[in-house]
């Protein structure tokens, strides 16, 4: 998978580009500092009458990555970005990990 590290520890991170999920994201990226996991940040899109607004979902994904972690942090960030409903992107890009960590609410 996309965030692992040679030791396998990996912390999921649901991005929707809310500040709610960039404290998220904030989160896990300090709790893998302590444990030394790695984070796999994911944002899910769905398709809306034959658009495919992948490219847009990964342009907002990366700007939360590079407005939340700082690149000189010791923690390796990896992006994914899936179609589909968000709750089953994230179980299934979760499945394996250490701890899957989403916001309190984001956009609805």
């Amino acid at each position: 998978m996309s965030g692992e590290r040679a030791s396998g520890r990996r912390i999921v991170v649901g991005v929707d580009g809310s500040p709610i999920s960039l404290a998220a994201l904030a989160w896990a990226v300090r709790e893998a500092g302590l444990t030394g996991d790695s984070v796999e940040a994911v944002m899910a899109w769905q398709a809306l009458e034959d658009v495919d607004d992948s490219k847009s979902a990964a342009r907002v994904l990366s700007r939360a990555i590079s407005q939340t972690v700082d690149p000189d942090a010791p923690v390796k960030v990896s992006a994914t970005v899936a179609e589909g409903y968000p709750e089953q992107v994230l179980l299934e890009v979760a499945a394996g990990a250490d701890l899957l960590v989403v916001g309190s609410r984001g956009h609805c």
